[in-house]
């Protein structure tokens, strides 16, 4: 592998890493009602996974 490629994807792992870290913390992907239940207490209607591959807890009705 070219050391440009090799250091792209490193990069691009280290992203994915850092998105899976703070989106665990609210419950998703795996934790819908975590996520929910967040929301929930921060004075919204309620929320839910999404985005890339529902990494990320979206709060509604805020």
């Amino acid at each position: 592998m070219k050391p440009v490629t090799v250091v792209l994807l490193l990069a691009l792992l280290f992203c994915v890493a850092l998105e899976v870290a703070d989106a665990h913390y609210k419950g998703c992907p795996f934790n819908q009602h975590r996520c929910h239940v967040y929301c929930l207490s921060h004075g919204c209607k309620g929320g839910y996974c999404g985005g890339w591959f529902r990494l990320k807890c979206k709060c509604t009705g805020c």
